[in-house]
């Protein structure tokens, strides 16, 4: 059987990056190919110099196995088309960014996950195209809820990503937790 695929975009996979973190999706995505897009790669691999120490634990991530890199689309292809018309807004009523587009087609393609916490861009053509979705919300859920690290633990992760100016729909991670439980936030389920 054929491993299913989970595409990372850029803001997804900076929240994980940034705090040293991206071991934890293969602890919830097990059977998953974690997979980050060329252009998710191109937008973390810009030279500048904040991007540096970002850089460095892209390319160690890369080097423990916690994510492969996929090729750049073929010119001409169907799914470059694709990615045109969503990153220039062809046929759609707004252009998204390259790493958030990447990872649409490439979900749609493989009929896998889309890993993007960008939902005001994203959710129509995750609509559009029927393809599922997780947040970095439901990564930090996920590993709650399989006894991977507790609360205090997940606390400790949640504020290391917003210092490091994640934007997260909660200020803490058990306000999240309660958020969950009465019903306002709806966590989406591993696929």
């Amino acid at each position: 059987m054929m491993a299913r695929k989970v595409f990372l975009d850029t803001d997804f996979l900076c929240s994980f990056l940034w705090i040293g973190r991206t071991n934890y999706l293969a602890k919830v995505l097990p059977g998953y190919e974690v997979i980050v897009p060329f252009q998710t790669a191109s937008e973390i691999k810009r030279p500048l110099k904040g991007l540096v120490p970002l850089q460095a634990k892209y390319h160690a991530a890369k080097s423990n196995g916690d994510f492969i890199e996929a090729d750049d689309f073929e010119t001409g292809s169907s799914e470059y088309k694709d990615y045109l018309c969503l990153t220039q807004g062809i046929g759609f009523p707004k252009a998204i960014g390259s790493g958030e587009a990447a990872g649409i087609v490439l979900a749609k393609k493989h009929q896998g996950v889309l890993a993007s916490n960008n939902l005001r861009d994203i959710a129509d053509f995750v609509e559009h195209f029927g393809i599922a979705l997780i947040t970095t919300c439901d990564i930090l859920l996920a590993l709650y809820d399989q006894c991977v690290l507790n609360e205090k633990e997940l606390s400790k992760v949640f504020s290391d990503m917003l210092k490091q100016g994640r934007q997260l729909p909660y200020p803490t991670f058990s306000v999240l937790l309660q958020a969950r439980k009465d019903g306002a936030f709806i966590q989406r389920p591993i696929p």
